[in-house]
């Protein structure tokens, strides 16, 4: 089975996005299913069944990050915002596939090999939401359309992160029972 993935840039108002058909042949903006929605609104509800009906397993989430200034009332909303998109997507039964932004960005907005260094971060993600087949204005619906379209880089830097915690786990357990036996 195919992975296949929609991107949400999860804050008050959230972008998403997904490739509804295979898009194989042609680039054109009709293959994006793209929009925005309130978090808490139920309509998030019906863009996840209509996204499982065109074969989504997994949702890419920009995860909520307080950065230094931030207001607590922000900081408060996105994590309100995020809680209620992972209760949707849990009810959905979509895998949750979580991303920093500077990890999806440092990645994304790259164009010939070189970062794209535009002052404004929405306007780069649109740019590269074009390359990519989708026409859009609205940089929320960018920002998801790279999310959905890094979904094969960040699942598999999650697997490789609960490998190393894995391992680690393995490690202390396996010092700890060296140290009980050690023991007289």
């Amino acid at each position: 089975m195919t992975n296949r993935y929609i991107g949400l840039d999860i804050a008050a108002t959230t972008g998403y996005a997904f490739i509804a058909s295979s898009g194989t042949t042609e680039r054109a903006s009709n293959w994006w299913e793209r929009g925005t929605t309130r978090a808490d609104k139920q309509q998030k509800h019906d863009i996840l069944a209509h996204a499982k009906e065109h074969g989504i397993t997994h949702a890419v989430c920009e995860k909520p990050v307080a950065f230094a200034g931030s207001h607590a009332h922000v900081v408060l909303s996105m994590a309100t915002s995020y809680g209620r998109w992972l209760e949707a997507l849990d009810m959905a039964g979509l895998i949750v596939v979580p991303c920093l932004v500077a990890q999806w960005q440092s990645a994304m907005l790259v164009v010939n090999g070189k970062k794209l260094r535009q002052n404004d971060k929405k306007e780069a993600s649109i740019l590269v939401a074009s390359m990519l087949g989708c026409t859009t204005t609205d940089g929320d619906v960018a920002d998801a359309v790279c999310l959905a379209s890094y979904g094969t880089q960040a699942l598999a830097k999650m697997e490789a992160d609960e490998e190393l915690k894995k391992a680690e786990r393995n490690m202390k357990a396996r010092v700890s029972r060296a140290n009980r036996k050690a023991r007289p």
